[in-house]
């Protein structure tokens, strides 16, 4: 993900996930095969913050964003993020593009990489 990947999948997926993975990076997300993301989570959540002072940018999203930054990184979709937030799903959309642009993130993927760092999710805790 540090290297501008904007997904990652691995060899035994569905057949038609792969044509799904094709067209997200189109509509400006990212995608991770599930089978990933708990060791992804895991060693981003392991790594030693060398002498990191605050991070601004997580100064910049709102309580409410950071309520929907955990839901993405927890996986949900814009559409399922709606209730959660008691939004429509066209808000949905806009929260999660204005928590793209607050932390500077080109996809979905770099805001559960970021959602990490923050520790706002964690590998073995549940979902909210």
């Amino acid at each position: 993900m540090q290297a501008s990947a904007t997904g990652f999948l691995v060899k035994d997926t569905e057949p038609a996930e792969p044509v799904y993975v094709v067209r997200v990076p189109v509509q400006g997300d990212g995608f991770i095969s599930p089978s990933v993301t708990r060791r992804l989570i895991a060693d981003l959540t392991d790594r030693p913050h060398h002498n990191r002072g605050p991070d601004q940018r997580l100064d910049a999203p709102t309580r409410r964003e950071r309520e929907a930054m955990r839901l993405i990184a927890t996986g949900h979709a814009n559409d399922e993020i709606a209730p959660q937030l008691v939004v429509s799903p066209l808000t949905a959309k806009t929260c999660v593009s204005r928590i793209m642009g607050k932390l500077d993130a080109r996809d979905r993927s770099q805001v559960v990489v970021r959602a990490c760092e923050y520790r706002m999710v964690s590998p073995g805790r549940p979902a909210d």
